[in-house]
C-alpha cells in the first residue's frame, strides 16, 4: 500500500476497513493518502517477545530503530497527524521524547549525536516559526505535552552544547515561560478546558499530565534552565492532592476516581516519582503506587495494540501504557538495590512481550513506533543495562 494508491476518500475508507489493527479508521475521511512512511510508522509486524536474559539487546534494537526511523528534516513521525490531524504539536512531542530517549546513549554510539542535533535544530525552527505556541483553544491547551517535553530536550541539549547556546537559550527561556503559564489556579496542569473549569471552576487538570510536566520541569532545571522555585511547589501540592490512600491517583483535580479503576494504578507510579524528585514523597509512597499498579498491570496490559482510546471494560485505554511502564521503570530504579528485582522482572517480562519484528514497540498505532520505541528504551536503560 502507499503512494501507488488513487487519491480517494473512499478509497482510504475501504483499506481502513479491512486493515489489520485499525490505525486509520479515524482519519478514513482524510482527502489524500499520506506518504507510506506514516503507514510504517503505525505498523505492528508481528514479533515474538525476548527473554529476560535478552534485555540488552532489546534495548540495542529499539536504539537501532529509532535511529533509523528519524526522518531527513530530524524529526520522528507521530501518524496521527498524517492521518487526521495537522496541528504539529504530536509531531513535536514525539520528537522531543525520541532525543531524549536517545540522550544517555551519546556517548555510547557515535551516530546519536549527529540524530541529536538534527532534532535540536528542527525542534528550534519549529519553535521559532511558532509550532510551539500555547493558547487558550483545545489545541493550545493540548500543546502543553509538546511544550513540556521540548523544553526538557532543548535544556538537555543546551547542557550537552548540541546547537547554537544562543538560540537555546531563547527557545528554553520561552517555553519555560510558557509551561508555567499554562499552571492552572489550583497548581496543576491541565491537557483540556471543559464547560465551567475556567474563572476558578471544575479544575480539570490531570495527575498524569502534572506529573509529566513536573518531571520536564526538574529535568530541565537539572540541565541549567532557570525555574522559579514557587510553581514547582504548587504543583507538587496539587499532585498530592489527588493521591488515594490506596497509591492511585484520580485522573482530573476535581472529579473523583471510581473504585479500582486500572488506569488509576497506571498514573500512580509516574506521579509519585515526580513527588519523590522534586523533595515532597518518599519511598514508602513510590512502594505503595508500585504495588498498585502492580494490581492493575494485567488489565491495562490487554489493551496494547488498541487504537480507539478507552474501550476497556472500565474505559482504559492504550494511549497512555508505554508512558506508564517507562515511569514505572523509573520509580523502581529509585528503590534500594534489594528492592528492586522484582520489579525488574515484572516490568522487563511486560516491555518485552510487546516488542515487534523490527524490535519497536507501540501501545496505540496512531501514536507511532517512534514513540513507543522511545519510551521503551527509557523503561529499558531504567531497568539495567
Amino acid at each position: 500500500m502507499g503512494l501507488g494508491q488513487p487519491d480517494d476518500p473512499w478509497a482510504f475508507k475501504a483499506a481502513a476497513n479491512v486493515l489489520d489493527g485499525g490505525a486509520f479508521v479515524n482519519g478514513a475521511e482524510r482527502p489524500h493518502w499520506p506518504a507510506d512512511a506514516a503507514f510504517a510508522a503505525a505498523a505492528r509486524p508481528a514479533g515474538e517477545p525476548l527473554p529476560l536474559a535478552q534485555h540488552a539487546r532489546a534495548a540495542r534494537d529499539a536504539l537501532e530503530f529509532l535511529l533509523a526511523g528519524q526522518q531527513p528534516d530530524g524529526a520522528w513521525i507521530a501518524p496521527m497527524e498524517a492521518f487526521f490531524l495537522e496541528t504539529g504539536g504530536y509531531t513535536c512531542a514525539v520528537t522531543a521524547l525520541c532525543a531524549s530517549a536517545l540522550l544517555p546513549h551519546r556517548t555510547r554510539d557515535g551516530r546519536v549525536e549527529p540524530a541529536l542535533r538534527r532534532a535540536t535544530a528542527w525542534l528550534l525552527a519549529v519553535r521559532e516559526a511558532g509550532g510551539l505556541s500555547g493558547g487558550s483553544d483545545l489545541m493550545g491547551v493540548y500543546s502543553i505535552w509538546a511544550r513540556a517535553f521540548a523544553l526538557r530536550f532543548l535544556a538537555q541539549a543546551r547542557a550537552a552544547g548540541l546547537g547554537d547556546e544562543g538560540a537555546l537559550d531563547a527557545a528554553v527561556a520561552a517555553l519555560a515561560e510558557s509551561v508555567l503559564a499554562s499552571q492552572a489556579d489550583g497548581g496543576g496542569w491541565p491537557y483540556v478546558v471543559l464547560s465551567g473549569s475556567a474563572q476558578g471552576g471544575l479544575d480539570t487538570s490531570a495527575s498524569f499530565l502534572t506529573a509529566g510536566v513536573l518531571l520536564a520541569l526538574l529535568d530541565a532545571r537539572a540541565a541549567g534552565a532557570e525555574l522559579p522555585q514557587a510553581p514547582l511547589e504548587r504543583g507538587l501540592r496539587a499532585l498530592a492532592g489527588m493521591r488515594g490512600e490506596d497509591g492511585t491517583y484520580r485522573y482530573f483535580a476535581d472529579v473523583p476516581e471510581p473504585a479500582g479503576d486500572p488506569e488509576a494504578g497506571g498514573r500512580g507510579p509516574v506521579c509519585e516519582l515526580a513527588l519523590l524528585r522534586g523533595g515532597a514523597g518518599d519511598l514508602d509512597g513510590v512502594r505503595r503506587a508500585l504495588e498498585a499498579f502492580d494490581a492493575q498491570r494485567a488489565a491495562l496490559a490487554r489493551e496494547f495494540g488498541k487504537d480507539l482510546c478507552h474501550t476497556g471494560p472500565q474505559g482504559q485505554g492504550a494511549h497512555y501504557l508505554l508512558y506508564d511502564w517507562a515511569f514505572a521503570a523509573q520509580a523502581a530504579a529509585a528503590l534500594p538495590a534489594g528492592e528492586r528485582a522484582r520489579w525488574r522482572r515484572a516490568l522487563l517480562g511486560d516491555v518485552l512481550a510487546q516488542r515487534d519484528a523490527q524490535g519497536a514497540y507501540v501501545d496505540m498505532p496512531s501514536l507511532g513506533r517512534a514513540y513507543g520505541s522511545a519510551m521503551a528504551l527509557v523503561a529499558l536503560d531504567a531497568l539495567g543495562g
